[in-house]
């Protein structure tokens, strides 16, 4: 057996036997072991030395049993391009130094982690490296080390470079300087922040403790030390592989970790619960000194911490008294919630501890609570959940009924506080809803159930009769059933009821009313989620126009009408008008606590993606999901930052990782109750990521259903179903069926031609693919036609340095290489590759590829050596 696996064999026996009774581990052990003595004397030898300080599972036991034979290296040595300086510290697999960059070609200092030399290259210790560089190199947040280097020394030692973090750690940076109790809570939200941030990117670290947040001068904590963190599954929310690693910090560990079960976000909220404790009280909850490794174990699995504020009193100080005082409460049941056994029953997350933490700060009601009346209901709830949820939705529909009525009478009675022409409107509306409400009671329906869509059509039929005399009421109504129709999907029945509405209401009032602004804003959805982009632009225009000239504060009205117009014009490839609009809403809307502005820097980042500006389009794609998670955590706009990051991360070439964003988009979709088509959004997208993986056969359903979907709900004329019918063209090209793939092409450029114009950005990807398609069927000339033409349109789109542009020159000078005319391929491939390495970096596999197809014309123009 290789001494890497029978050290984890060891392990695994080690950590089974010491959770059975003692009288119970010979015969385990003897049954286990077999006829291999050595093995059972090893572990029997484990066992033994149990009762001894070693702290418990702090390091693996294959550290414990080889952690002597290595020296650490000299801080006279250099690795790689650094100089190490001195030791910083030692953890369990390796050690980290400061160092500085010794090839002269800038100054920097740096932290670089070692492995430890006494554990060798093993195959697990090396994989274990590789996963943590591959975890920071995936983090990009200003409260996590950044990973900058890594490589292999010249002796065969891994090495990771980070970023040198000049701080003290969080609770000797409290202690230090005296922070007030408020202070210490807001120092501990932002390291929250940092990990909500790992978590959102699968990452949980399963190592937090006050030595791994250090804090700067300045007071910004930093997350370090993703040494022993794993990747999530993106469906569970669990560990992706199952180990029989127990590496942990026992004061910090979770019960979970403690006992060997799943690992989750949970774990990381148990340990941010000990943290806050320390920070409050300035002790440990449980206190380990002299406990052997099994009570231990049975403390961090049996034992409830006490609150803060009995830590605290214990103190006789006047001091003591009066920060038990504060604690008490609030803070002693936000502590105790993180830290629950059971890790369903903490913090469903990182954001919902913080803004626990932020609601004590700003005085509102926070979520823990001790279990009163709430669990009790709960434990009923879940008992008859289906009766419950019946009867809920039942009151809520009655309340809902009875408030609006109430407020209408209220408005319809008070003479003192409205005109007679306004207490007049509310009176009609208030007996119009009356009357709709009535035709669905069981003796106006006949015993017949009186669906929503019947009630929406019998209330638009009867406006005009009931109302001919009340047009202002006429058009409050017809907006809000357009409201209704659009809840359900049917974009078509709103659209003239919003038509009428805008009509009437611009009679009434002019063009200097918010009122007619809403309902332009409304109405050039309406256009746009019907495909008629010019026409929806012109209408946000005039909404815009509006809301600017009327009087009053209609900034935030403004605000988003900017957004709407910007997302118009980006579907109608006017990508630098677009950013415009989207950058004049965030001036007008700078708040980062803010729903809203979190949905405009979405879709900034995806106008700016387009443009070629990944790095900015990856910034705010990531702060608006940074942002909701925090506002409003699983819902609607944040499902649609994460499509919208999926597909960012698509065109960056990490196909693994938008699969996995757009898998959980698509979850959280269906979870929040997102309508049909935002489900189709992310089937799309799911599916043509499958398809750029190579994997067809998955990707073919997916997009059939979401073209056949599109079509039923939108109608064969509509820019989103020639995406799909597209995509799915593709889906047959990679099967080998280029005949069906051209039928499809040439109906999406059809549909394309009718319904936005000649020239758009969806247009140059028909283009492409159909130049792609002549390649593989060998018709060159064609291929370098249609390349030729997407290669006009994308430059008159995005101008000469857009990355459709480099694709278009690479399709040319392939078209142009295969028949025969390798030397004037050339000089286009250069001017792709250029485009790309710009953009996207050296490293992108878009940039890999065009050096790829270079090298390839360069060899068939004879210029092999260059």
């Amino acid at each position: 057996m290789d001494p890497a696996d029978r050290w984890q064999r060891i392990e695994e026996l080690f950590y089974a036997a010491l959770n059975l009774d003692p009288q119970a581990r010979p015969d385990y052990l003897r049954l286990q072991c077999g006829v291999d003595g050595d093995l059972l004397n090893e572990v029997e030898s484990l066992l033994n030395s149990t009762d001894k300080s070693i702290p418990f599972a702090r390091i693996a036991v294959s550290h414990v049993a080889r952690q002597q034979s290595g020296e650490l290296p000299r801080t006279d040595k250099r690795v790689g391009a650094y100089q190490l300086l001195k030791l910083l510290g030692e953890g369990g697999m390796g050690a980290v130094y400061l160092a500085a960059r010794a090839d002269e070609a800038y100054e920097q200092q740096v932290a670089i982690k070692l492995m430890r030399p006494g554990f060798g290259p093993s195959q697990g210790m090396l994989l274990r490296f590789s996963a943590e560089r591959q975890i920071l190199a995936n983090l990009n947040h200003p409260g996590i080390a950044r990973l900058l280097d890594g490589g292999i020394t010249s002796d065969g030692v891994p090495y990771l470079v980070m970023e040198y973090v000049n701080g003290v750690r969080i609770d000797d940076y409290c202690r230090a300087h005296r922070l007030s109790i408020d202070n210490r809570l807001r120092l501990f939200r932002s390291a929250c922040a940092a990990v909500e941030y790992a978590h959102k990117h699968l990452v949980v670290h399963r190592d937090i403790k006050p030595a791994n947040i250090l804090v700067s001068a300045e007071g910004a904590p930093t997350l370090l030390d993703f040494g022993i963190a794993k990747l999530l599954d993106t469906e569970t929310g669990r560990l992706t592989t199952q180990t029989s690693e127990r590496f942990m910090t026992p004061e910090y560990a979770s019960p979970e970790q403690t006992c060997g079960n799943q690992i989750t976000t949970a774990t990381d909220v148990y340990a941010l619960g000990v943290v806050l404790f320390e920070l409050l009280t300035g002790r440990r909850p449980f206190q380990f000194q002299g406990k052997s490794p099994m009570e231990v174990a049975q403390t961090i699995c049996g034992e409830d911490p006490e609150p803060p504020s009995h830590a605290v009193a214990r103190d006789s100080s006047a001091d003591a008294h009066a920060t038990a005082r504060i604690l008490r409460g609030d803070l002693d049941n936000i502590v105790l919630m993180a830290m629950r056994k059971e890790p369903s029953l903490r913090y469903t997350s990182v954001a919902a501890l913080s803004a626990d933490v932020e609601a004590y700060l700003t005085g509102h009601s926070v979520q823990a609570r001790t279990g009163t009346w709430r669990y009790r209901g709960g434990k009923f709830v879940r008992r008859h959940k289906a009766a419950v949820t019946i009867a809920v939705l039942g009151v809520l529909a009655m309340i809902g009924f009875g408030t609006g009525m109430a407020l209408l009478a209220r408005r319809a009675t008070n003479e003192r506080r409205i005109a007679d022409q306004q207490r007049q409107a509310a009176q009609r509306e208030a007996d119009f809803l009356t009357g709709i409400f009535d035709a669905a009671t069981p003796q106006s329906a006949k015993g017949s159930p009186v669906t929503t869509r019947e009630l929406l059509d019998q209330s638009a039929k009867r406006i005009d009769k009931e109302l001919a005399g009340a047009p202002d009421v006429q058009a409050t109504l017809l907006y809000n059933l357009a409201d209704a129709y659009e809840q359900l999907g049917l974009n078509a029945q709103a659209q003239p009821l919003l038509e009428r509405s805008y009509n009437l209401r611009r009679k009434l009032f002019g063009d200097r009313n918010l009122d007619v602004a809403n309902a332009a804003d409304a109405l050039a959805h309406a256009y746009q989620e019907e495909g008629h982009y010019a026409k929806a632009d012109g209408l946000f225009r005039q909404a815009l126009q509006t809301a600017q000239s009327s009087p009053g504060d209609s900034t935030q009205v403004v605000a988003k009408m900017l957004t709407d117009l910007g997302f118009c014009l980006w579907l109608e490839s006017q990508d630098p008008e677009a950013v415009s609009a989207f950058r004049q809403s965030l001036a007008l809307n700078p708040n980062p606590d803010n729903s809203n502005g979190a949905i405009t820097r979405s879709l900034l980042a995806q106008a700016l993606n387009r443009k070629g500006d990944q790095a900015g389009a990856w910034q705010m794609g990531n702060e608006a999901i940074e942002i909701l998670e925090r506002l409003e955590g699983p819902s609607f706009h944040l499902a649609i930052a994460r499509h919208i990051l999926a597909s960012l991360m698509r065109d960056r070439g990490n196909l693994l990782g938008a699969e996995s964003m757009e898998r959980q988009t698509l979850d959280l979709w269906r979870k929040v109750g997102g309508s049909h088509v935002d489900v189709i959004y992310a089937l799309n997208n799911l599916g043509l990521i499958l398809l750029l993986k190579g994997d067809w056969r998955h990707a073919q359903p997916l997009l059939w259903q979401a073209l056949n979907a599109r079509e039923s709900q939108l109608g064969a004329m509509h820019p989103l179903v020639a995406v799909s019918l597209l995509n799915y063209g593709r889906v047959l090209q990679a099967k080998g069926d280029c005949k069906g793939a051209e039928t499809y092409f040439g109906r999406a450029l059809d549909v394309l031609r009718e319904m936005s114009g000649p020239e758009g950005w969806s247009v140059e990807n028909v283009l492409t693919s159909l130049a792609l398609l002549q390649l593989d069927r060998r018709d060159y000339a064609g291929a370098e036609s249609y390349a030729d033409e997407a290669l006009e349109m994308s430059r008159k789109l995005g101008g000469d340095e857009h990355p459709e542009v480099a694709t278009a020159l690479i399709d040319v000078a392939l078209a142009r290489e295969f028949q025969g005319n390798a030397a004037a391929a050339v000089p286009l491939l250069k001017q792709a590759l250029a485009i790309r390495k710009q953009l996207l970096g050296p490293s992108h596999p878009d940039t890999l590829a065009a050096e790829v197809r270079l090298g390839e014309a360069l060899a068939g123009d004879g210029r092999a050596a260059e």
